[in-house]
């Protein structure tokens, strides 16, 4: 700008200001023989080519004597018309009508851009500027138009004559398909450029959207409020306990929001195409296509969006995001546009590590320059896609081991029990099937004609514990209903606490699809009871991060005699609960020595008790 407003006051014919954003051409005046061009640090591979669109005699940041130059194709009918049909929306709205030669046009430009800076206004993205270099971009010659040679390392096009240039990024889109700005091009510029010793510079700027994905955490809604940040902006306030990490209920419908950001460039865009594609996990049962809902802002646009779901994938898209109807909102490169759906938990989870990973994407218009006039899907080639981004849900469990006497000791069978949480204060009993949680009741189960389905555990022996997996972390409570034959029944209830701890609040954890990156979600997991009676005893289970769980049945240094830790797998994370019942006291049976004791001693009794009355009764006589 400090150059253009230097160059402006004593132009002839052209000045024309940097322009230059994302996806692909650039119009610059240079009197060096390099351009060196700052490209975007983002993993994509870029190129460009160059186009004199004048020539003439450059000096001081000038362009005098113009002429077309050898990249514009002459010959072609439409150029002085297509030039001529230029409609801007400030007056005059047909700058270019009635002018036909070169420098006539060069005129228009510099004296827009010249108001501009008089104006202070900026001159990047002048509206002329970037609508006549995508009608000269129509009218280019074929390889032969460009000069000068490319060189990738020195990131320079080198061997340029004088003149004014179209540069064009001839980048292979989408060559960064998964990185942040997935090939998008540069936008065509038109900058003037002074005389620099180390030759002309051109800086190439690009944009893309970004994506989140967040699940709602129950135990956070309330705690404060929620900000999640896409790369290089404020934070983004997202809804109330809304993270990358959850845990819940099989069975329960989990609230899931994509959260998708808009590029910087979208002004270079006359159609933007933009699209979610989310994956769930096959965990999951996908919600129907009625239930998903898509705003922009706070305005809901569901019906501007063509919603799919097919099996675990939903897209929401929309062909041309510009396009929308608006009543409340404004479409800027500062919107968030925001899809909201639940998914139910199914009795497939997996039970800890690894977790149920689930992620999104966008597809998004990467060439502004691009002929697309978004009545369709554009081609791939004028589409970049986003890296993914995900969340993590887990789900944890209990096994009840009912043993004699020891944590060791045999396995009873015919133990009845009833598993409850309390909601709101109130009972609700667990459901099972399967060893798979499947709800909650208010009634109390019934020992006689109960099932697992109404919340009656009934143990077994050998290696069948009662397994209850697909719990949220939280407070359990084990009530042993009816004992074994001739076992003393518990006399008290046993409280289990299911302990989860989550990366830095649930928060900073990265997407990934490896066990080790679930781990680094879920730090540690424990299942502890509170230490009852000697009859009451219960196990507990604990895991780490770094520990290596094998299946050992020791008991854990430091416990009372009955705690045990009944290890699993790490992909069966199930806590070992293990209830121990004694024997009940048994008497003698009939006609044994015990019995004809008690009866000789009863008679001595009832003997001394006659001579003691009859004694009485003669001392009184007398």
């Amino acid at each position: 700008m400090k150059n253009f407003k230097k160059i402006a006051s004593a132009i002839a014919a052209l000045s024309l200001a940097a322009c230059m954003v994302a996806p692909v051409a650039t119009m610059t005046s240079f009197a060096a023989t390099d351009v060196t061009i700052t490209v975007p640090n983002d993993g994509v591979t870029y190129s460009y080519e160059a186009y004199q669109i004048f020539t003439g005699v450059l000096s001081g940041g000038t362009l005098t004597e113009i002429q077309w130059g050898s990249g514009v194709d002459q010959t072609s009918a439409n150029l002085l018309s297509d030039i001529q049909g230029i409609t801007v929306s400030e007056a005059p709205t047909t700058p270019f009508s009635g002018k036909t030669t070169a420098s006539e046009i060069a005129k228009v430009l510099s004296d827009a851009a010249k108001t501009a800076s008089d104006a202070e206004q900026p001159t990047k993205d002048l509206e002329i500027t970037k609508k006549f270099a995508d009608v000269i971009s129509k009218h280019l010659k074929a390889t032969e138009g460009t000069s000068g040679t490319w060189d990738s390392t020195a990131k320079q096009i080198k061997g340029l004559e004088d003149g004014y240039y179209l540069i064009q990024d001839t980048s292979s889109s989408p060559s960064g398909a998964g990185e942040k700005n997935s090939g998008a091009k540069t936008r065509y510029m038109l900058e003037v450029i002074g005389d620099d010793a180390d030759g002309e510079k051109a800086e190439a700027k690009t944009s893309a959207p970004e994506v989140m994905k967040k699940v709602k955490e129950e135990s956070l809604v309330g705690d404060a409020t929620e900000t999640a940040s896409f790369a290089g902006d404020d934070s983004y306030e997202v809804g109330d306990g809304y993270n990358d990490i959850a845990d819940y209920d099989i069975g329960d419908d989990v609230p899931f929001q994509l959260y998708g950001s808009m590029p910087e460039t979208l002004n270079d865009y006359e159609h933007y195409y933009y699209k979610f594609t989310d994956t769930l996990g096959t965990e999951f049962t996908a919600p129907a296509q009625s239930a998903i809902k898509v705003y922009i802002g706070s305005e809901d646009v569901t019906n501007q969006a063509t919603i799919k779901v097919d099996d675990h994938t939903i897209t929401v898209e929309f062909t041309d995001i510009r396009a929308l109807t608006l009543a409340s909102e404004t479409l800027t490169k500062d919107s968030i546009v925001t899809v909201k759906y639940s998914a139910k938990l199914s009795s497939d989870a997996k039970i800890g590590i690894p977790g149920q990973r689930n992620k999104v994407k966008l597809t998004y218009s990467n060439n502004p320059n691009s002929e697309w006039d978004g009545s369709n899907t554009p081609e791939d080639t004028d589409t970049g896609e986003t890296p993914e981004d995900g969340v993590i849900v887990f789900t944890y469990g209990i096994d009840i081991d009912k043993r004699e006497e020891t944590a060791g000791g045999t396995k009873l069978e015919n133990a009845k029990f009833a598993v409850y949480k309390l909601v709101d204060g109130e009972k609700q009993y667990i459901k099972a099937k399967d060893g798979k949680y499947t709800g909650t009741t208010p009634t109390a189960p019934d020992t006689e004609s109960g099932t697992t389905e109404t919340g009656l555990f009934t143990s077994a022996t050998g290696d069948v514990n009662i397994v209850i997996a697909g719990l949220d972390a939280g407070d359990y409570f084990i009530e042993e209903l009816e004992a074994p034959a001739t076992y003393n029944k518990l006399n008290k209830t046993i409280k289990v606490t299911v302990t989860a701890t989550m990366a830095d609040d649930r928060q900073a954890w990265t997407f990934g699809e490896t066990e080790t990156e679930a781990q680094k979600a879920l730090t540690a997991l424990t299942v502890a009871n509170e230490q009852g009676d000697v009859t009451d005893k219960a196990g507990s289970f604990e895991y780490k991060k770094d520990d290596t769980i094998t299946g050992s049945t020791d008991k854990i240094d430091g416990k009372a005699d009955g705690y045990y830790e009944d290890g699993h797998s790490a992909t069966d994370q199930l806590g070992t609960v293990v209830v121990i019942n004694n024997k009940g006291a048994t008497l003698p049976s009939t006609g044994g020595i015990g019995t004809t004791l008690f009866y000789l001693g009863g008679g001595a009794l009832v003997a001394v008790a006659g001579v003691m009355l009859i004694t009485k009764k003669r001392m009184t006589k007398e």
